[in-house]
């Protein structure tokens, strides 16, 4: 990466509109060296709205490299504490479930804190589920808790969920880029009626 490729795709993603053009410019230039593809594709992709996480193929969850493949719903930020308040909360030996895993995120997270703990992840899209067992997560295909083993109720000691939570009459109010490329179908964070 040269100086005028960094100073180019940084001024076009602040150009776009982006909060932090120098953070993903970088990101994008490392994703081009290691063979994503042509700096200019990744740029004109994001200027479009595509996840950076879709782009690259990860993000940085809890100090961890997540993968995150096109279609799956990209961790937030925020979910960060509740990654690390299911760690707390698990015991070394315990058992842990995380519904709606999408990436696998908080599940790769409560794996690699507590590595002799039982940690399993649901999700009802494929594309998730072969996801999360990329990031090395023992994801199950099934809405929320209907594939865990009936031997484990009563049993678990940690369940965390990112369920769906902007209904569906409220999407209009997000950001156009994430209208535009964010799943939409049950089990992920957008679209899902009011109850």
């Amino acid at each position: 990466m040269t100086n005028e490729e960094r100073e180019h795709a940084l001024q076009t993603l602040a150009r776009g509109g982006f909060v932090a053009p120098d953070a993903e410019a970088d990101a994008l230039l490392i994703a081009s060296s290691e063979g994503v593809g042509p700096i200019e594709d990744l740029i004109a992709r994001r200027l479009l709205g595509e996840p950076l996480a879709w782009i690259i193929g990860w993000v940085r969850f809890c100090g961890l490299r997540v993968r995150v493949d096109p279609g799956v719903f990209v961790p937030r930020p925020h979910t960060e504490a509740l990654a690390r308040r299911a760690v707390a909360l698990l015991p070394p030996l315990g058992i842990a479930v995380d519904l709606c895993t999408g990436s696998g995120a908080v599940a790769a997270v409560l794996g690699s804190e507590r590595p002799r703990a039982a940690v399993v992840a649901t999700d009802i899209d494929p594309l998730a589920v072969t996801c999360a067992r990329s990031n090395g997560v023992r994801a199950l295909a099934g809405d929320l808790d209907e594939p865990l083993r009936s031997s484990w109720r009563g049993r678990i000691d940690v369940m965390t969920a990112v369920v769906p939570y902007v209904p569906t009459e409220e999407l209009h109010l997000l950001p156009s880029d994430v209208l535009s490329h964010e799943p939409r179908r049950s089990g992920h964070p957008l679209a899902t009626p009011r109850r």
